[in-house]
């Protein structure tokens, strides 16, 4: 206002609160000035003789003694601008922190992490009470020690109910079956929740029978603590049927299928720290159920473990294992000062035979340290000593009642020992375990991995796809641009292929969807396999040596597959190779059959005695 030059209007109300907000001065009493004497006489009521005034005099003028100063009262505070009491809004407040702390009390108390011990019977992602079959009778097998065969289908079953990804469910024998009442979510989904409540259930086992119904003479379950803090392991889930990473510090119920990638291991600890168990990589197990005297079970279908007895408690303790291997039980006694190596290696078939073959892998018992007593599956017991073996299978006919030709082991294992890779190998090692997708199926991860650039990450992942059997991705890997996992995707598809009945439809229709039918049925001719006396015949001979020349990559390297693991020679052969090359390593081959008439020669005939 002062700067636009116009007059101020300001309310009496608003200058009366401007008055009250400023100071409290004290204001002065000023009496009235004292009139001169002149004056005095003149005024009435005063008396002209009367005390005049005293003045004082300081310099020139005269002026009057000090005023007399009175002090105003206190102004009264309006009303508006009285402070209002805090009752109410204190006690507001009390209310509402009275509330959240009862709110939190309920929380706490029925927190899903608090571990309630409770709620004894593990639900589903959808609250359903996870299945678990406790009828199934806890007999790991015969009085023989063989396993019953069990199929893994019900009658109706077809090659439809495969699941997705070509991975065929793992057949599970009777063995299995006593103890894989593993809760499974039944959820086909690879979200993270569905996962985590998977993996709970997957880990909780059966669900045990009260008290009053389990026989006196019950031991322990047979539960495992995954103890490995590097690496990768797979565990089956059988909600959905599929693999996933298995999570660190896991309990592992009876019934849990366990697959092992290279490079890796798996360090279990066997329950109530009775030992040490390390599963070494490409090897597949499944845990046993607990017998009526504890033992501890497994069942190695393929690989390698290691056994170590622990001697905290008890130094003269021994450990009792039973160890399931092609069908049959085995029952090793190990003290706390011995080691037990267990290989099992299966043998890629010649041709495939009408039943599978239980025999069809070599392997062994390795003992370390002490003597360990291993009673075979005919009940004939075997003492082995420190730095020797008992080798498997036990061939011919007596096998079961003879102990077969002893062959001198030089050395124990070295997977036996620590395991020991190069700077090189461990960094390798590193990223192909950053590969694995820790909340999803392997089945949809892995097929990718296999097709990555770098071979060695391609040539483990293969390798990988053929221990979950999954038979699809396997036949996209014949068409590697690597040859390493061209190769490993061989192996495993003939491992595979006569392990059950069924798999030679699955394989075909396989085949159909990814080859032309002229290939398609070429290829599978070429994973049956041929024997010694066809690599005889000149023109069965002949035909290898003409595929090695087709212009299907799969179909050249399954031929040279066949033909070198037949002659043991490769002539500087490579499936792909350049056209050059390729023709020079093929004139080769054709000599080589047209000289000796076949791949290898034909046997001389044997000379009649005389």
């Amino acid at each position: 206002t002062l700067a636009q030059s116009e007059p101020v209007d300001v309310s009496a109300e608003t200058r009366e609160r401007m008055y009250a907000l400023g100071p409290a001065a004290a204001k002065v009493t000023i009496p009235e000035p004292v009139a001169s004497p002149a004056s005095l006489d003149a005024r009435p009521g005063v008396a002209s003789g009367a005390a005049p005034v005293h003045f004082e005099a300081t310099g020139s003028a005269a002026r009057p003694r000090q005023p007399v100063v009175a002090v105003a009262q206190k102004p009264e505070i309006p009303d508006y601008l009285r402070s209002k009491s805090h009752a109410g809004r204190v006690f507001g407040y009390a209310i509402v922190a009275i509330v959240l702390v009862c709110w939190a009390v309920v929380v706490f108390r029925n927190s899903p992490f608090g571990g309630d011990s409770s709620n004894e019977n593990a639900t589903d992602g959808k609250g359903n009470l996870a299945a678990a079959d406790n009828e199934a009778p806890d007999n790991p097998g015969n009085e023989s020690g063989d396993l019953m065969a069990d199929s893994g289908k019900e009658s109706g079953d077809t090659e439809d109910d495969v699941p997705a990804g070509n991975a065929r469910p793992f057949q599970r024998n009777a063995t299995d079956a006593a103890g894989a009442n593993v809760a499974a979510d039944g959820k086909g989904k690879s979200s993270k929740s569905g996962k985590k409540n998977r993996a709970a259930v997957d880990a909780a086992g059966p669900v045990p029978h009260p008290p009053e119904e389990q026989p006196d003479n019950i031991g322990p379950v047979g539960l495992c603590k995954y103890l490995s803090t590097e690496g990768v392991s797979l565990h089956y889930s059988l909600g959905d049927e599929r693999w996933y990473v298995l999570p660190r510090g896991e309990m592992i119920g009876a019934g849990a299928m366990l697959a092992v990638p290279e490079p890796f291991q798996c360090q279990l600890e066997i329950a109530n720290r009775q030992g040490l168990l390390t599963v070494c990589g490409h090897s597949v197990i499944g845990l046993l159920a607990a017998s009526g005297t504890g033992d501890f079970g497994l069942e190695l279908q393929r690989g390698r473990c290691v056994f170590r007895a622990s001697s905290a408690a008890d130094p003269d303790a021994v450990l009792s294992l039973r160890v399931a291997i092609a069908g049959e039980i085995w029952k090793v006694q190990l003290p706390t000062t011995a080691q037990c190596g267990v290989s099992i290696k299966p043998i890629e078939p010649t041709r495939l035979p009408e039943t599978a073959d239980k025999n069809a892998y070599d392997g062994g018992f390795y003992i370390a340290g002490g003597t360990a007593v291993i009673t075979d599956p005919a009940g004939q017991v075997h003492e082995v000593q420190g730095g020797d073996w008992l080798e498997l299978p036990l061939s011919g006919p007596g096998a079961a009642n003879e102990r077969p030709p002893h062959r001198e082991l030089r050395e124990i294992p070295k997977w036996m020992g620590p395991l020991t890779m190069s700077s090189i190998a461990q960094s390798k090692a590193a990223v192909f375990e950053k590969k694995f997708v820790r909340d999803e199926a392997i089945e949809l991860s892995l097929p990718s991995i296999a097709e990555d650039p770098n071979p060695y990450i391609s040539h483990m992942a293969t390798d990988c796809l053929g221990l979950i059997e999954a038979y699809g991705p396997l036949v996209n890997a014949l068409r590697s641009q690597h040859v390493e996992a061209r190769r490993a995707a061989i192996s495993e598809l003939r491992l595979w292929l006569p392990r059950h009945a069924d798999n030679q439809t699955l394989l075909k229709n396989e085949l159909a969807k990814k080859f032309p039918p002229d290939d398609a049925e070429t290829v599978f001719r070429l994973l049956q396999g041929y024997e010694q006396d066809d690599a005889r015949d000149k023109l069965i001979s002949t035909q290898l040596v003409e595929w090695m020349g087709h212009s299907e990559l799969a179909i050249r390297e399954l031929a040279f597959n066949q033909v070198y693991r037949l002659t043991g020679k490769t002539r500087d052969y490579q499936a792909d190779g350049s056209p050059a090359k390729l023709q020079s390593s093929l004139r080769s081959w054709r000599e080589h059959v047209k000289r000796d008439g076949g791949l290898i020669p034909a046997q001389k005939p044997t000379p009649n005695p005389l």
